[in-house]
């Protein structure tokens, strides 16, 4: 009786494995079958094309990871299309990293990126990298994707803010230029100069993918932002060097370069709402960076010490967030009993005293437009120094 039994369950065992096999083979390589249709866009670092093959280096593009399963190529004429395959499931010994070689027939002039909804062309980048002034039917600022996982783009400039999603809430098309906004060539061409624009591109839970400030100039009236598969911005076919301020910060790090320029009284920094520490730290000490701390979609702005003493050193004087309304929101300022330190990520450190024999310490961290207590402490050994660019040397 007991040997019927294990063998019935031996036999049981066995068809439940033979059966998760199938299914795991239909799902590692049935997709074939289907081309392109079953293909999807991936992030692409490398194309190099050769005289008789394509090697293409790439990665899974989402936020979350799924592993490599596989490749569909077809070669028409001079241009090869080439899909990709990835899956959480049964990619789950793979990672999303890929290294592949195609071989290829003949003079190859094109590569694009094919899947059953996008087709854009990944090789060479400069054929449709950016809107000619020729070709373009608006004038204004275009945005071109490479990448399947954006939902909205927003910008912000002279004090306007808005966007671009898809009413049915799908992420935005890649492979194609689109086109964006045309008030900036009005506002810019009013004023007769450049201005500075923000643009913020966002993932379906409305997390910040990448962003760039840049100058838009109504002397070349058509601009192009190309946000590639790894997260790079290009403008106009060039990636930018050196980021410029937010648009929404400019007035306030002017503020502040003129009163450390002209050394300031404690009184004038106070009558400009500045943060009348600085007084007391050398100028080429005081620095800011602008970083998307809690990866809301909204770049805060960080003032504070590039070096110092123990009382000084990793001091953060003044930090600003953006609100709804386009406006910058102080969310903090240090003063000499009630100051402020960086601890990493999106918390703060705070340390106070209303009296020489009461005084606090505790930590709090970023959420929205305001500061909630995390209910510890954190060491000053473990207080971080911000990268920081010194105000003196920023954009004037």
């Amino acid at each position: 009786m007991k040997k019927s039994i294990l063998k019935t369950v031996s036999v049981i065992l066995l068809v439940l494995a033979i059966i998760v096999s199938i299914i795991f083979l239909i799902g590692r390589y049935g997709w074939k079958l289907f081309g392109f249709t079953a293909c999807e866009t991936a992030g692409i670092e490398q194309v190099n094309v050769e005289k008789d093959h394509v090697r293409i280096r790439g990665f899974y593009p989402g936020s979350f990871p799924q592993g490599f399963l596989g490749y569909h190529a077809e070669q028409a004429d001079h241009t090869l299309y080439v899909g990709f395959k990835f899956s959480t499931l049964f990619g789950i010994f793979e990672t999303g990293d890929f290294d592949i070689t195609i071989p290829t027939k003949g003079t190859v002039t094109q590569v694009v990126v094919r899947s059953g909804e996008h087709e854009y062309t990944v090789w060479p980048q400069e054929a449709e990298f950016f809107v000619n002034e020729a070709e373009a039917t608006e004038n204004g600022i275009y945005v071109r994707l490479e990448r399947n996982d954006v939902y909205s783009v927003g910008w912000y400039f002279e004090n306007k803010c808005g966007g671009m999603t898809n009413a049915d809430g799908t992420a935005l098309e890649g492979g194609k230029n689109i086109f964006l906004d045309t008030d900036v060539f009005y506002t810019a061409s009013n004023l007769e100069r450049p201005i500075p624009v923000m643009l913020v591109f966002s993932d379906k839970d409305g997390e910040t993918i990448a962003h760039v400030n840049l100058s838009y100039d109504p002397e070349s009236p058509v601009l192009t932002a190309t946000l590639t598969a790894d997260a790079r911005i290009y403008v106009n076919g060039i990636e930018p060097e050196k980021l410029a301020v937010p648009v929404v910060y400019e007035p306030i790090l002017k503020q502040y370069r003129s009163a450390l320029e002209e050394r300031w009284t404690g009184q004038q920094l106070v009558d400009a709402g500045l943060n009348f520490m600085i007084k007391d730290v050398p100028s080429e000490a005081v620095g800011y960076a602008v970083d998307d701390l809690d990866d809301d979609g909204v770049p805060e702005l960080v003032i504070g010490t590039i070096a110092g003493d123990e009382f000084y050193g990793k001091l953060v004087f003044v930090f600003y967030t953006v609100d709804d309304d386009c406006e910058p929101v102080q969310i903090f300022s240090s003063i000499e009993r009630d100051r402020y330190y960086y601890a990493g990520g999106v918390r703060f450190a705070n340390l106070g005293s209303s009296a020489f024999d009461d005084s606090y310490v505790t930590t709090l961290k970023l959420e929205g437009e305001g500061l909630v207590d995390m209910t510890f402490t954190t060491d000053p050994e473990d207080y971080v120094q911000m990268q920081l660019v010194p105000i003196a040397e920023g954009d004037k």
